[in-house]
């Protein structure tokens, strides 16, 4: 029930966002932010892509992806609450895929609409390190960021006191030089669609990594977050291509 080299891409697009509402459709230079992955996921058709569905619980962004010609899934209850996790969510969307096909995509990509900068070379790169390596359940991008974001820089504030979060680890490296070196979730992850099916999480226990550039990792989570975004695509540090 496999057909291999198969690759269904899945833009999964929830209405219910808290910090900015309707998240999905706000728009980012003027631009639906969830545009931003419909474009880039059509460009790699034929290449990289066989299959573009988006998972959604909210009419207006159904009817949004229909107007761009995208086949949208109607999303469960159960799978559209703030705890749901994305790999229930890919694993009904694989299961209804199979019901109108008869069978399952090798590969399964997540798209997420608040990571908007991805490119072509992303999406071909992680693939063919997962298809190259059958070992893996899962290939991602992940990017480097700033050492003063680095986990033994964290602290904890309780009951009015400061204290570390690895108290131990940042004594035995206080310093930038000796701190490993750590990676942050880039904006994009395949998945071999049996991990799913088993019932795996969307990133595994046996992945591996492609690096991007820090600012393709760019994350829109709240009103703050639009201004950067927008600062990074007209000041060119942004290429789609």
């Amino acid at each position: 029930m496999i057909k291999n080299n198969k690759v269904l891409a899945v833009i999964t697009a929830r209405g219910g966002s808290k910090s900015i509402p309707l998240k999905n459709l706000y728009k980012l230079n003027k631009k639906p932010l969830i545009s931003y992955n419909i474009d880039v996921a059509k460009k790699s058709f034929g290449k990289s892509i066989d299959y573009l569905i988006c998972s959604t619980d909210n009419k207006k962004i159904k009817n949004y992806c229909l107007s761009k010609k995208i086949k949208v899934h109607d999303r469960s209850k159960k799978n559209s609450k703030d705890k749901s996790k994305s790999a229930d969510v890919l694993y009904e969307v694989l299961n209804d895929f199979k019901k109108q096909f008869n069978f399952y995509p090798e590969f399964i990509i997540l798209f997420q609409p608040t990571s908007p900068f991805i490119l072509t070379d992303h999406i071909e790169k992680i693939l063919t390190k997962l298809k190259n390596n059958k070992k893996l359940q899962t290939v991602q991008t992940i990017s480097t960021f700033s050492h003063n974001f680095h986990a033994f820089n964290q602290r904890i504030f309780k009951n009015n006191r400061i204290k570390w979060a690895f108290k131990k680890q940042r004594i035995l490296a206080h310093n930038k030089q000796l701190k490993p070196k750590y990676y942050k979730f880039g904006n994009l992850v395949a998945i071999r669609s049996m991990h799913i099916l088993n019932k795996g999480d969307c990133f595994g226990n046996i992945s591996s990594g492609i690096v991007i550039p820090p600012e393709y990792s760019y994350d829109l989570d709240t009103y703050d977050d639009i201004s950067y975004g927008e600062y990074l695509i007209n000041s060119k540090k942004i290429k789609f291509t």
